[in-house]
């Protein structure tokens, strides 16, 4: 894909004003506002209208139109995206994305988690992460690169042998064929799906016939 437009998001007064010199080339364009930050907002889904109104919107089947680079020091935008799914609006409403993430190595876990894994790990986040997209890690990158640095922790028997020296660089692009099973236009397929997935997978000890009933 060409990169013909670069759209920066910068909520930083300071590296706001540093970015502003940026913008004198036609195709960058620098904003004041935190992207990550929506998911937080009651009003969702219109302040990401809002700040995405530069995104061309295109049905989910064609090229990836739009590709987001970000770091992520929590899992709340991974879920929101979870939710775009599920509603059929927010980011994934406007088109088939390319994302490069920053995550932990504990998030990274989470996302590509298969069945034979430990159930803390194995939960609806990793399912439907893995039916949406494909999942590619790229590369490691040194934590210390990125403010704030990360506190000194002790290592507990749940994070294993995970260092939080480095966040894991990975690409995941939306299936272009997700929905030719789902139907998108079937919106309660989808909806059930999410609620299947939700209720079901993480339960290990629940039987599945009396869980749905």
């Amino acid at each position: 894909m060409n990169v013909t437009d670069v759209n920066l998001h910068e909520p930083d007064p300071l590296f706001f004003k540093n970015l502003l010199n940026l913008s004198s080339s036609s195709n960058v364009k620098v904003f004041n506002n935190d992207i990550l930050q929506v998911p937080k907002c009651i009003t969702a889904t219109k302040k990401l209208d809002s700040m995405l109104e530069y995104i061309e919107k295109k049905e989910w089947e064609h090229d990836c139109i739009y590709q987001l680079i970000a770091s992520l020091n929590n899992q709340d935008f991974l879920r929101y995206i979870l939710r775009n799914f599920s509603h059929q609006n927010g980011i994934l409403a406007l088109g088939r994305p390319i994302m490069y993430l920053l995550i932990t190595p504990a998030t990274y876990q989470k996302l590509i988690a298969g069945p034979h894994e430990p159930w803390n790990l194995y939960k609806p986040l990793a399912v439907l992460f893995q039916i949406i997209f494909h999942i590619e890690l790229l590369s490691k990158v040194d934590r210390r690169s990125f403010v704030p640095w990360p506190t000194p922790y002790k290592k507990t028997e749940s994070k294993g042998n995970l260092s939080e020296d480095s966040l894991y660089l990975i690409r995941i692009e939306g299936k272009k064929h997700l929905y030719q099973k789902l139907g998108k236009e079937n919106i309660e397929r989808v909806n059930t799906l999410q609620k299947f997935v939700t209720h079901v997978i993480g339960r290990k000890k629940q039987r599945i016939i009396p869980t749905i009933e």
